[in-house]
């Protein structure tokens, strides 16, 4: 049976959460309440497919109009629960305070269809081997799919993802929009608003209303409220108006709160961990702290080369940029071990499926055999990119800090099983090893950064005290620098392979010498962007605590800035010392070649002194031959064979022996005779 439009405004309310009691604070546990059973409830998801249809139907909008505004169609299968009444009501998910149950954010999203909708064109083959034509993909659907060009130079219309009265465009957007005819870079950000992802997926998420909806709603928040730092009180977020009504409530609450003695008021101090970025998250967080777009914009893609059509470029930031914006975005990778080829579509696919872009480069893989290193195995190694970026400001009194952090990539394990902790272990005389909080490499950077801000010592909550949410980014660098050092012994490992194949004579063939080569040129241009993402780094501590060029400070900068500092310069002169290797590999590497090259023309020179040789023993008998069958009578008597011998036998042996010492006799007639003194002279 038809929906009329008072329960398409139901449906919408019920996704609405129940405000929370008056009186109550938002850290307080929250609950809503509802009359039908479980076997009445629907899937949030299906509703608001059928809420996008049926909103495009009562207003009418003919085909075109609807087309043009790329309105998603509902699937049948959920517009036949709707007419059978199946959607009677709707449960939504609550967050609660400390709540272990509210994990359910589905760590392993479910395959994505998109790999079948994918459209392919006919381009060039840019490499040196393989067919002179390809098929790349118009929409790179996966990561690691070509990248098709961009169109910043023509008028285009992104198409919204759904109807806005489903999923409505906020203030926030509105202003991101009119920013972006001033600051060109702010487009790429709202267009990916629109779809909630990166743009180019657009046309494979037409037909997709029901992924199109979840991106846009994707919500992985967890808030921890450091008034008090030494008790952190953790509330997690996975629905995305539950969590915008919990922003309203901070935005609006008192200035200050009694905690423990009410005669020490204190301002509420919070710091909020983002994972995946996603329309509706940007919109909070964005509109109740009055954040900067760029915060958000430079967390979105992890290209590192632009094409000049491209629209999603990044330009780099100057020093006086950075010196007014109270955020920073780093950047590194995450080197994973994959045992066969299909843990690697798997963890493409799973990559795929983030609202961020990002992305698994497998060229230039080190070898790793079973038997030995040097023999073939399924086994591969591929560099997940990564960033992390913080932003830090002011609301009624207190201070709040926004860490966006990547989603997991589940597939595969980390390399080496990851460095694991920087910190010392805890000391055998405490009596308790297990007195610091657990921090896995096969967890979550989410879950890691919880289990950390959760468990301070007396020295950090001290700290945090005396620095406010500066401090907690000394706990961000620790899992950066991890993976650092990791992707270093990665590249030593790979460049020590490379040096022991050019280095194997006894081994050594042509090809092995092509493969090293290339694999050097990947290393080549992989390791100048890590080392720019490193320098970028330490360019944002230097704005944030004005250190000059000899790591100094007029101001009074803490103890663990200095020491940040120092880790990330150390990374990056063991980088620059890889890069420097790297070229004295390539010296080599030509030496070697070019040693190949004149072994191989000696060797093409001894082949055609033997063919010389051939050609002085035969061609006199071929001369003597010719010469005897001029006259006709002498060539048909039998008798005048042992004549051919007699003459071409001598004449070649003479020949050969002119050949094989012509060097001598030269320097004998240039010597006019004197053949020793000259070659005494020459001794």
């Amino acid at each position: 049976m038809p929906v009329d439009a008072s329960d398409e405004k139901e449906a919408k309310g019920g996704l609405n959460p129940p405000k929370p009691p008056s009186g109550s604070t938002p850290e307080a546990e929250w609950s809503g309440h509802s009359n039908s059973s479980d076997s009445d409830l629907i899937d949030i998801q299906d509703v608001s497919e059928s809420t996008v249809l049926l909103s495009s139907q009562e207003k009418g909008l003919s085909t075109g109009q609807a087309a043009s505004k790329k309105t998603v169609r509902m699937e049948e299968s959920s517009l036949r629960k709707l007419e059978e009444g199946k959607a009677t009501s709707i449960r939504p998910s609550i967050a609660t305070t400390n709540s272990k149950t509210s994990t359910a954010f589905s760590r392993s999203t479910k395959a994505s269809t998109l790999s079948q909708t994918k459209s392919y064109y006919s381009a060039t083959n840019p490499n040196k081997g393989g067919p002179a034509v390809i098929e790349v993909t118009s929409n790179p659907i996966a990561v690691g799919d070509a990248f098709p060009t961009g169109d910043i130079y023509e008028e285009k219309l992104v198409p919204l993802a759904v109807d806005v009265d489903t999923v409505p465009l906020g203030p926030y957007f509105r202003h991101i929009q009119d920013l972006s005819r001033q600051y060109p870079r702010l487009e790429h950000l709202a267009d990916n608003m629109k779809i909630s992802t990166v743009p180019t997926k657009g046309p494979a998420l037409e037909n997709e209303p029901k992924e199109v909806l979840e991106r846009l709603e994707r919500t992985h928040v967890m808030s921890l409220d450091f008034t008090d730092p030494s008790r952190p009180l953790q509330q997690e977020f996975t629905d995305c108006h539950t969590f915008a009504q919990y922003l309203e409530i901070v935005s609006n609450e008192a200035t200050t709160i009694p905690i423990e003695v009410p005669e020490e008021p204190k301002a509420r101090s919070r710091l909020f961990i983002v994972e995946d970025l996603s329309r509706t998250v940007i919109e909070s967080l964005g509109s109740t702290f009055n954040i900067d777009p760029t915060f958000f914009r430079g967390h979105l893609d992890d290209h590192t080369w632009f094409n000049v059509r491209d629209n999603w470029v990044e330009f780099a930031q100057l020093p006086s940029q950075l010196d007014k914006r109270p955020y920073f975005n780093l950047r590194y990778m995450e080197p994973r071990f994959f045992e066969s080829q299909e843990d690697v579509d798997r963890a493409k696919e799973e990559c795929s499926n983030f609202n961020v872009l990002r992305r698994l480069d497998f060229e230039g893989q080190v070898k790793c055999g079973i038997g030995a290193w040097w023999h073939s195995s399924p086994n591969q190694v591929g560099l997940l990119r990564r960033k992390i970026s913080f932003w830090n400001g002011e609301i009624n009194g207190g201070w709040v800090g926004i860490l966006l952090v990547d989603p997991p990539c589940t597939s595969g394990v980390p390399l080496w099983k990851g460095y694991g902790r920087l910190d010392e272990p805890t000391s055998f005389k405490s009596g308790n090893s297990l007195s610091k909080p657990e921090i896995l490499p096969t967890k979550s950077l989410f879950e890691n950064l919880v289990s950390t801000f959760s468990n301070l010592s007396t020295s950090d909550v001290s700290q945090i005290s005396e620095y406010g949410s500066d401090y907690l980014t000394s706990k961000i660098y620790p899992f950066v620098f991890g993976e650092y050092l990791v992707m270093q012994q990665y590249t030593f490992t790979g460049l020590f392979q490379i040096e022991w194949e050019l280095d194997s004579e006894r081994t050594r063939k042509a090809e092995d010498i092509s493969r090293a080569l290339d694999s050097l040129h990947k290393w080549q241009r992989r390791i100048p962007f890590v080392l720019s993402w490193i320098s970028d780094g330490i360019a944002s501590l230097n704005s944030r605590y004005k250190f000059d060029a000899n790591g100094k400070s007029t101001a009074n900068i803490p103890s663990y800035a200095h020491s940040i500092l120092r880790d990330y310069k150390y990374i990056h002169d063991h980088f620059l010392t890889l890069q420097i290797r790297i070229d004295k590999i390539m010296s080599m590497a030509t030496a070697i070649i070019a040693i190949e090259e004149s072994k191989k023309a000696m060797q093409e020179s001894r082949s055609i002194s033997r063919v010389t040789y051939l050609a002085f023993i035969f061609v006199p008998l071929s001369f003597v031959a010719s010469f005897l069958s001029m006259n006709s009578d002498l060539a048909l008597d039998p008798q005048v064979y042992w004549v051919f011998f007699v003459i071409a036998a001598p004449l070649a042996a003479v020949s050969v022996v002119v050949a094989r010492y012509w060097g001598e006799i030269s320097r004998f007639c240039a010597g006019g005779g004197r053949f020793e003194k000259l070659k005494e002279k020459e001794n």
